[in-house]
């Protein structure tokens, strides 16, 4: 198993150590833009179909999925 860290500097620091194979830090600002580009949408307006053809996580309407990248 391959270990991935971000440890991050509280109170307003902009400094961030990403070690190991994934860019974890990288991965939260880029989920953290989109949740503000889509008006910072509450956990009330996100679901999860789960079906013989996999599972897909959506916004608002199963018809509306949320492309997770890099993982």
């Amino acid at each position: 198993m391959t270990t991935a860290t971000a440890p991050v500097i509280p109170f307003g620091a902009r400094a961030c150590r990403q070690t190991g194979p994934r860019k974890l830090w990288d991965t939260v600002e880029a989920a953290h833009a989109w949740w503000q580009g889509k008006g910072q949408p509450g956990r009330e307006r996100f679901g999860l179909t789960v079906d013989s053809g996999g599972q897909r996580l959506w916004l608002d309407e199963p018809d509306q999925a949320v492309t997770v990248v890099g993982w």
